[in-house]
């Protein structure tokens, strides 16, 4: 029998039915008579009692329960057949009442569930803080103590008391024991959320909340009315305006189910939160909800988003959707739906944002202008297909929705074709369109785009440009492709054309930038803008970043140290130790680890001695320092800084701390220098190293175990390699998947497959390891490739040769092979899906295939994965175990490029775009 049908029958076998002429009467347990004045028993008189007992159903209402106390104020009863109504109790003589009989003998739990019944009527028809409430709960805790057996009623009521006096713990706590003794009611959660919410404790709410609504067993109906009473609290009770963000993020954790919220709690929702943003803005509008109401909150929003409210757009169109659901037939303007298009393109670009808010006006029948044809190519322009793109603008021309916005968006879009420019500049002449300054920008990133920087900077002196801002974005084209001379020939000849061209300090950035490049810096002399740190800083980044197409620094190392020199001497602005920082690893990074150092000793050795003190006695430099020589495989820069540093507090003017030891994790990156030596790691210094920090009591931690195994794989020591790892076992130190993987790539290396075979079924096969497998079938061992970069970088072409012939080239077909067994895709299919992408530019049908193969989750049918008996193939080409990433692909790609095979290498890098999106 379950717990259901045994609690009733148990609560039955505690009544005592006693049957009566009439339908309600009442019986009580007399002890004692009432004496009269004459001594004597009354008969007409009904003597005091002890607390009623009531022997009605199961679910008595609390009105019943009210008139049967009655008797309480000693209204005789007449001994005729008919009943006389009694006067309604008084609240105050009936607590005083049940106060007096409570002492006396002990009550049952159904007359404690008809006593909390009449005070909690009383109390609803009381003020909020009604002293009612606190007596629920003394009623209830004195239950409580005498363990009677509570009913439902008596929880739920409970709990809404609670709720009233705000204590949340309290109501939560006795859900819980209502869940454990009874099957909940239907309104069992509501009351409940309704009891957290009037308690005022709003986070524990939100928390409650989001259990509610992530209960299998609740449905989003219940879950929205629970929402209701959430954010009419927060948003419409509450006058702090931190709760209306509470309000609007939980109404955002539930909006993908809005469509089967109650209605009625949906429109409860969207006036509290109309009520909740007009407090966020400082400003009332209108009550009722109306689509010029709409557009003007809307409005308000986006013109002072920046310093009325932190609401994020996402947010903003939560409220636009509730609206949009309204049962009244609420419509949003046309306006309104251009303001909700445009905020949601600020929020990263949300496209399913946007392509709701397109929906909602295809379904409301909301009529798009130009500017909603403007925003759309703004945004999805570059993504169309220029026939897709034509005919858009076709029918923008056809129906007459254009405005300057509508050209100048269309010529952002194509800036890169110079005839499709010149046609939409004749018809926005033919439409009697100014070409006014609010065009220059535009005009300006079209030259740019295509590459016109003569001509562009000729439009604007035809026009009469103001817009600084246009010859700076050319400037800095110019300086950007290496075009030095003419930035600075430009730069003169623009003094001499306009206004406060020297005090606009992009144009002026740049041409000293040029200036420098050119080793010419003679504008230094004629500075009139407020040079700052994060100025300098800006001017050095911009000449560490020139590059050519392939790569290859533009700036030597030495103009750039040059320049820092000169600026600080001159300008008196130095910069701080994190701006030194990242110059040096922007010259490591180049792989100019001399002129890195170069940086370093004047930084240590030159300058204002404050400055100089200050830059150094940071541990900034010094890291960065070791950092740029481990990666340019330069040992002595190496052991230089890292001694240098436990000198660093000489600077603080501090003789009696010459000296600082090292910390284990500066032990670990001289002993990751020696260990990272190419061609060959330096054992000598790495157990020279790992002896000196045993000698300072330091204990080895995981980094460095991985360094030493680190150290003994590069030099072809598998054998040591694993006693480290042994050892580290021993430490009671679980070696981390870096270890495994480096253990793994040693094996590689050898070609011992039974070892990798063993190590592999050992350890789970993450992406790492997968990846590491096929550099190594590829022949692009990291170790090679590094030291093959550090040999360009020193010029030493000699060595490189060498390097690169006892490496030999792998045939295109060996390539594709391995890519088919480490993929489970063929060379066949995916050509085929080249010719497919291809055609696609200009058919439109099979553009919408595309799109439907694109959303299947599988790969198409005509790439089957490829059968092998391969233990590799069986082991990584399952995709529950390993798919291949973006990674996979790219070494793909590197190899094919390293011999030469650029049509095999283009057609795996369609295929990575394609396939990294099924």
């Amino acid at each position: 029998m379950s717990v259901q049908l045994r609690e009733p029958i148990r609560s039955l076998g505690r009544r005592r039915i006693i049957t009566s002429k009439k339908p309600w009467p009442l019986y009580f347990r007399s002890t004692s008579t009432t004496q009269g004045n004459n001594n004597t028993t009354t008969p007409h008189s009904i003597p005091p009692t002890k607390w009623p007992i009531i022997y009605r159903a199961y679910n008595t209402s609390a009105a019943t329960a009210i008139t049967s106390t009655n008797i309480l104020e000693q209204v005789p009863v007449k001994k005729s057949s008919t009943t006389t109504t009694a006067p309604k109790l008084n609240a105050l003589k009936f607590w005083q009442q049940y106060q007096q009989q409570q002492t006396k003998d002990a009550m049952t739990s159904k007359e404690f569930e008809h006593l909390i019944s009449t005070l909690f009527q009383q109390a609803q028809t009381s003020s909020r803080k009604s002293v009612f409430w606190n007596r629920i709960i003394q009623v209830y805790e004195t239950a409580n103590q005498l363990q009677l057996h509570s009913t439902p009623n008596i929880y739920l009521t409970a709990m809404t008391a609670y709720g009233r006096i705000g204590n949340s713990q309290q109501v939560m706590a006795l859900f819980k024991e209502y869940k454990s003794q009874f099957r909940l009611k239907d309104n069992a959660h509501q009351r409940y959320f309704e009891a957290i919410v009037d308690s005022g404790d709003f986070a524990t709410a939100l928390n409650v909340f989001r259990d509610i609504k992530s209960n299998p067993n609740l449905s989003v109906t219940n879950a929205s009315i629970c929402l209701k009473d959430l954010v009419n609290a927060l948003c419409v009770s509450s006058a702090k305006k931190s709760n209306v963000y509470i309000a609007i993020k939980a109404v955002e954790e539930m909006k993908h189910s809005m469509a089967d919220w109650d209605p009625q709690a949906r429109q409860q929702i969207t006036e509290s939160l109309w009520q909740g943003y007009q407090k966020l803005l400082h400003k009332s509008f209108d009550t009722t909800i109306t689509p010029l109401s709409v557009e003007t909150l809307l409005a308000t929003y986006i013109e002072n988003s920046s310093i009325s409210t932190k609401i994020i757009p996402c947010q903003l169109f939560t409220l636009f959707n509730l609206l949009c659901h309204q049962s009244n037939g609420f419509i949003p303007t046309t306006k309104t739906c251009n303001l909700m298009l445009e905020n949601q393109l600020l929020d990263k670009k949300n496209y399913g944002s946007v392509k709701c808010v397109l929906s909602w006006m295809q379904k409301l029948d909301v009529e798009p202008t130009s500017s909603t044809v403007a925003i759309l190519l703004r945004t999805f322009g570059s993504r169309l297909p220029t026939h897709q793109a034509e005919q858009l603008y076709d029918k923008s021309l056809k129906h007459g929705t254009i405005d300057a916005d509508f050209f100048k968006n269309y010529i952002k879009v194509f800036a890169s074709d110079g005839a499709l420019v010149k046609s939409v500049l004749k018809d926005v002449r033919q439409h009697g369109i100014e070409i006014d300054t609010t065009w220059h920008a535009t005009m300006t990133q079209s030259f740019v785009q295509r590459g016109e920087l003569d001509q562009g900077f000729k439009w604007l002196q035809q026009v009469k440009s103001k817009d600084l801002d246009c010859f700076a974005s050319i400037m800095e084209a110019w300086l950007q492709r290496g075009q030095w001379q003419k930035c600075s020939l430009h730069y003169e000849a623009l003094l001499q054309q306009a206004e406060n061209v020297d005090t606009h300090r992009r144009i002026v950035k740049c041409a000293l930038a040029a200036g420098f490049a050119e080793n010419k810096p003679h504008l230094l002399d004629h500075i009139k803008i407020k040079f700052t740190p994060n100025t300098v800083m800006r001017i050095v980044n911009n000449l560490l970043c020139l590059e050519s197409k392939h790569g290859h620094a533009l700036v030597p190392g030495g103009i750039i140290v040059k320049s820092l020199k000169m600026m600080e001497s001159k300008l008196h602005v130095y910069l701080d130790a994190e701006g030194i920082r990242r110059m040096i690893l922007g010259l490591g990074n180049r792989g100019d680890c001399q002129h890195a150092f170069a940086v370093y000793k004047y930084v240590r050795e030159g300058g204002h001695e404050h400055v100089r003190a200050k830059r150094c006695a940071t541990a900034h430099i010094y890291l960065a320092l070791m950092t740029s020589a481990t990666k340019n495989n330069d040992i002595r820069i190496l052991e230089r800084a890292w001694v240098d540093m436990q000198y660093r507090k000489r600077f603080y003017g501090n003789k009696s701390k010459d000296k600082e030891l090292h910390t284990l994790a500066r032990y670990n990156i001289l002993l990751n220098g020696y260990a990272s030596q190419l061609p060959k790691p330096d054992l000598t210094g790495v157990k020279r190293v790992f002896q000196r920090l045993l000698n300072q009591q330091l204990a080895p931690d995981t980094v460095t175990y991985n360094i030493l195994i680190k150290a003994f794989v590069n030099a072809n020591n598998m054998d040591a390699a694993n006693q480290i790892l042994q050892q580290q076992q021993q430490q009671q130190q679980q070696p981390d998947i870096r270890a495994i993987n480096t253990i793994l790539n040693g094996w590689i290396i050898q070609k011992n497959w039974d070892q990798v075979e063993k190590l592999v079924k050992q350890q789970p096969v993450d992406m790492v390891t997968f990846n590491l497998l096929i550099q190594n079938f590829l022949n692009l061992d990291s170790k090679s490739m590094s030291y093959m970069h550090i040999l360009k970088n020193k010029h030493q072409w000699h060595k490189l040769d060498k390097l690169k012939k006892s490496n030999p080239n792998m045939s295109s077909q060996t390539i594709w092979n391995i890519f088919e067994s480490a993929t489970g895709y063929t060379r066949h299919g995916i050509t085929n899906y080249k010719k497919i992408s291809i055609k696609n530019e200009s058919n439109s049908s099979l553009c919408k295939q595309l799109k439907q193969l694109k959303s299947k989750p599988s790969p198409p049918p005509t790439l089957p994965p490829v059968e092998s008996k391969n233990a590799f193939v069986k082991l990584f080409s399952k995709p529950t175990e390993a798919a291949a990433d973006q990674v996979t692909y790219k070494l793909f790609m590197k190899a094919f490029v390293n011999i030469g095979d650029y049509e095999a290498a283009s057609d795996v890098y369609q295929w990575m775009q394609y396939s990294l999106k099924l």
